[in-house]
């Protein structure tokens, strides 16, 4: 089944999408384009996830907190190329969130 470009896709995403641009993840500390494209999207996706939905340790963040975040680690945790196609779709971003809802 690997070898099924969609598996194979999903492989990547989990393999990949913990580590950083900077070198600095998990699990193998690959950085820059040794991180999958597919990974390196996949990773701010999550994070941007992860800050605007409550967790038991922390409250939600506002939309325009967690795009702080996110762009404060541009060159860092983030691509910074993928930062800046992510601040590009912001407004889907806002629609997706809007019909689909944060977590309550």
């Amino acid at each position: 089944y690997e070898k099924e470009p969609f598996v194979k896709i999903g492989l990547q995403i989990i393999r990949d999408h913990h580590e950083h641009f900077d070198g600095n993840g998990y699990p193998y500390g690959r950085k820059g384009q040794e991180i999958s494209l597919e990974g390196r999207m996949m990773g701010i996706v999550d994070v941007y996830d992860a800050l605007i939905n409550k967790r038991i340790y922390k409250e939600a963040y506002p939309h325009k907190d967690a795009m702080a975040i996110i762009l404060s680690e541009s060159g860092k945790q983030f691509d910074p190329i993928v930062v800046q196609a992510f601040f590009n779709i912001e407004e889907e971003i806002l629609k997706i969130v809007e019909e689909y809802g944060a977590d309550d």
